[in-house]
């Protein structure tokens, strides 16, 4: 019922809510206490009926290039949550989030409008490419659609991700490729997000939604790769 309500919209709270429901799952601190065989409403519905997950997913990625924070960010944390299933019990996911998921991620990243949830973002940015980006062709394609992103410069950029201990250095990283493939203005975006604290988006203050104005946003041609804004 989560995902239907989450599908039934385009954008804006609502969907966003219905969506950030259907996660359902334990609280971190009280996980050790949950048993083994624990199911999470995601994973439920996707044994009964994978459509209404497909349609959630659908709502969720698009949703993190919405002009409105919060729903933004609770589309993000969803993201996150799908994309930890894939990599662990559930591998068949894999379709539901890439590329599309990655694709929105580095949209998300760069527009002015979400920028306090940008640090939950890049979060996302580094789960997907640290596990996906060595064993997924369509991860890597896609990057290679990046301006100034060679199959030389991809190769250093996978090295170096690989190589790196820390999740702030691998963050970094991935702001540095993003910033250089979209730009003066995209570069602009990303060191203001260095500046961002990391906030918890599940729960964010209420927030009158407005209209999108070309001032509020970063607009830039990244038409090559079919991600342009």
């Amino acid at each position: 019922a989560a995902a239907a309500a989450a599908a039934g919209s385009a954008n804006g709270n609502g969907a966003a809510a219905a969506a950030a429901a259907a996660l359902a799952g334990p609280p971190a601190a009280a996980a050790a206490a949950i048993p083994e065989e624990y199911e999470s409403v995601i994973e439920t519905l996707w044994r009964y009926d994978g459509k209404a997950v497909q349609a959630l997913m659908s709502t969720a990625v698009a949703g993190m290039c919405w002009p409105d924070a919060p729903s933004a960010g609770k589309c993000t944390v969803i993201c996150r949550f799908v994309a930890s299933l894939a990599e662990s019990s559930h591998p068949e996911l894999e379709a539901l989030i890439l590329p599309d998921m990655l694709r929105s991620a580095m949209l998300s990243v760069v527009q002015v409008s979400s920028i306090t949830i940008q640090p939950e973002v890049l979060h996302l940015l580094r789960q997907l490419l640290v596990y996906w980006l060595p064993r997924s062709e369509g991860i890597r394609s896609l990057l290679l659609q990046l301006p100034h992103v060679t199959p030389q410069v991809l190769a250093s950029f996978q090295e170096q991700l690989l190589a790196q201990n820390s999740e702030k250095d691998q963050r970094a990283l991935i702001r540095t490729l993003l910033a250089e493939a979209g730009g003066d203005q995209a570069r602009q975006v990303l060191s203001a997000v260095s500046k961002v604290p990391v906030v918890n988006v599940s729960e964010p203050k209420a927030k009158q939604q407005g209209a999108r104005s070309d001032a509020e946003e970063v607009r830039w041609d990244w038409s090559e790769a079919g991600i342009a804004l």
